[in-house]
């Protein structure tokens, strides 16, 4: 096996840094590119230092800081983000790929934990803090003043109703 070329103190520090829990993984693989370049003694480019000693200060941050996580109320609008979610089409999510990415990066943290990147969160938040607003700050209707509703399905009856409670979200994703 060929002796690394490159910096060892460098090398030593990007494997270091692919083995803290909480990198983001595509971190670990940016990083796992940088130590091939460096183990060759190929030199980077000023972008390329920038970027991985952004990387290298992130991952010594997670190793002193731990794993960002949300708060409390951050991750009750993060369920109702992914209740949400299933009231838009296919169409919807293949036009915006990166708000879909959040979602299943929020939704796998729900349902299984781990650890889970704040860009995903804010992603989330923002794509769909129209939505949040109407659920829990501003309702479109509210108990206390009676609002049209269609008689049921297939019914093209409008009446007078009454709200019984807070929005919530329902099975199709939709604000009811």
């Amino acid at each position: 096996v060929p002796e690394p070329k490159g910096d060892l103190e460098l090398l030593a520090e990007i494997e270091s840094a692919q083995e803290v829990v909480g990198v983001p993984a595509r971190d670990v693989q940016i990083l796992g590119e940088f130590a091939h370049k460096v183990r060759r003694g190929w030199k980077l480019s000023e972008k390329q230092e920038r970027w991985m000693l952004g990387i290298l200060a992130n991952a010594e941050r997670i190793r002193v800081e731990g794993p960002w996580a949300p708060t409390a109320e951050q991750l009750v609008k993060l369920q109702a983000c992914v209740k949400l979610a299933k009231g838009y089409s296919a169409t919807h999510w293949a036009n915006n790929p990166g708000t879909y990415k959040a979602v299943q990066a929020v939704e796998h943290y729900i349902n299984h934990g781990g650890t889970i990147e704040e860009w995903h969160v804010n992603k989330l938040l923002k794509a769909l803090k129209g939505k949040l607003r109407e659920l829990f700050e501003t309702p479109y209707v509210t108990p206390e003043k009676p609002c049209y509703v269609c008689g049921g399905t297939g019914s093209t009856v409008w009446g007078l109703g009454s709200v019984m409670g807070p929005p919530s979200v329902n099975e199709l994703g939709r604000i009811v």
